[in-house]
């Protein structure tokens, strides 16, 4: 199983190395899949078919699993919900996770577990381990406490793992290092490694912070950029302003995601909604409007006004217009920190 939703640009050259293992082991192709996972997202990156073209010559089975239409079953149960999990994967007589370490607003740190819950999961089960974390704060590069980070280390009990690769890349994508072997021992070494390459000393009380999601994939939609804020969230004072940039090739996103920030200006309403019908793309909603609660926020991106305007945000065109805006009549002393990998930066702050 390959984590597709933030891959290294040298995940095809590990994926066929992992592959020439098997082949030279008398394994025939045939009796290769390669099942990709849509990580903590749900989400695969456009550019990952390319970089696996070498093996769909080898006539190996490509696969992309789907958390609401995939063949999955029942493994057991985590803190009394049931659990499945992509069939074809869990039949396998040996099981491979394939993946990239790095902070993660959903799992802590994506790679590791989080491949097999939630990724190769189904919704139902993901968005009720999601829903005992309403009231929990920002998850990014947070394991403890956090409900979907426990869930998958207890899936990972579930069903036997009997190799794992863990990536950990610089912001750029280019590999630092590489884990591999038994599944927990090997991706908490990745997330030591993680851990020490995106904490960045940043300074607490800025008056304005420019943020880029850090480019595409983490800005290819609104949806997903959004994540980046809650990096930030616990530097700024309350009145502090937010400029996010994120080109938003593909859209806002997820549907659900659209409807709850546009149904709900007001965060009681939202939550509200949100326990009655839980969804995933809601949840995300609800995170970034608590995130940006008193704080003024500006968009830099490619959306059309009259797709953003439902949703109460204000868009610009360029960093300069978005910055010249949310300082017009301001002090000339304001304090601006810019942040140029939001999405995946552990920021730590300093008076």
């Amino acid at each position: 199983a390959l984590d597709g939703e933030l891959p290294s640009p040298y995940i095809g050259i590990i994926v066929e190395r992992v592959v020439k293992q098997f082949l030279e082991a008398e394994v025939k192709a045939e009796e290769i899949s390669i099942i990709i996972s849509p990580g903590t997202f749900g989400s695969v990156r456009t550019d990952l078919r390319d970089q696996l073209k070498p093996l769909e010559k080898l006539n190996i089975k490509i696969t992309r699993h789907n958390w609401s239409q995939g063949d999955v079953m029942g493994i057991g149960e985590s803190r009394g919900s049931k659990i499945s999990l992509n069939r074809e994967f869990v039949e396998a007589n040996i099981r491979v996770l394939i993946g990239e370490v790095k902070p993660d607003p959903i799992a802590g740190y994506s790679g590791g577990p989080s491949i097999l819950f939630p990724g190769l999961s189904e919704v139902r089960s993901i968005e009720s381990s999601l829903r005992r974390s309403l009231d929990a704060g920002g998850r990014l590069s947070v394991l403890e406490g956090n409900s979907i980070y426990e869930d998958s280390r207890e899936v990972a009990g579930l069903v036997d793992v009997d190799f794992t690769v863990n990536i950990v890349s610089d912001p750029e994508g280019n590999p630092i290092r590489v884990f591999s072997g038994e599944l927990e021992k090997s991706w908490r070494r990745a997330v030591e490694l993680a851990e020490k390459t995106y904490t960045v000393p940043v300074e607490k009380g800025g008056d304005v912070f420019v943020l880029s999601a850090g480019g595409y994939p983490y800005d290819r939609t609104l949806y997903r950029a959004s994540m980046a804020i809650e990096g930030i969230s616990r530097l700024g004072r309350r009145e502090s302003k937010i400029i996010l940039l994120a080109e938003c090739s593909e859209g806002v996103g997820d549907p659900s995601f659209y409807r709850y920030m546009a149904e709900y200006r007001n965060l009681k309403d939202m939550e509200r909604g949100l326990r009655k019908r839980w969804v995933l793309g809601g949840e995300a909603a609800y995170r970034l409007r608590r995130a940006l609660e008193g704080h003024q926020f500006v968009l830099v991106s490619i959306l059309p006004d009259n797709m953003v305007r439902p949703l109460d945000i204000k868009v610009r065109r360029t960093a300069s217009d978005a910055l010249r805006y949310v300082t017009r009549g301001s002090r000339r002393d304001m304090k601006v920190v810019v942040i140029p990998s939001g999405s995946v930066t552990i920021p730590n702050p300093k008076a």
